[in-house]
């Protein structure tokens, strides 16, 4: 059954099983996937539900989110989030509520916070990791052709 919108009575739109899609997604009533979708996905202030046999690679923004399905991507969701035991997320996210269901998979950061502390709009930013700071030491050793100074060694039984 395709979810209705509570706070709007609008029907819900529908990606269906065998659709394939790759771009920006931006629903303002609530949305059911069940296909393959690469992108973005964006429905803010309702109800996106990821059916079991759909393939989501992508960034999600939600205000709720029930996940059946498999989706890889960084996920904001203003409400709650539920992981069944057929969903696998594999991303960071930001959320108020999680429920993961036995048999449920998460992979990935989890950060809650409150409504307020949410951004709006859009998913959460990658998290990049920080590049590597050489120190001198760790630059001499990664020079080539530096001959590196051994550890000074300390005669037996002497502190």
């Amino acid at each position: 059954m395709i979810p209705k919108s509570e706070a709007s009575g609008q029907a819900s739109s529908r990606i269906g099983k065998l659709f394939k899609f790759k771009g920006e997604i931006h629903s303002e009533q609530d949305l059911f996937v069940d296909g393959v979708v690469e992108g973005m996905i964006s429905v803010p202030k309702n109800l996106l539900v990821i059916g079991a046999s759909s393939q989501v690679n992508a960034d999600v923004h939600a205000h709720s989110l029930i996940l059946h399905g498999k989706l890889n991507g960084d996920v904001t969701v203003s409400e709650r989030i539920e992981i069944k035991k057929t969903g696998s997320l594999q991303g960071n996210l930001v959320t108020q509520r999680i429920v993961v269901e036995d048999g449920g998979i998460f992979r990935g950061s989890c950060d809650t916070r409150s409504p307020e502390a949410i951004p709006a709009g859009e998913p959460a930013a990658r998290k990049k990791r920080p590049a590597a700071i050489a120190t001198p030491k760790t630059a001499e050793a990664a020079r080539p052709g530096v001959a590196q100074k051994a550890p000074a060694s300390r005669p037996a039984g002497r502190p």
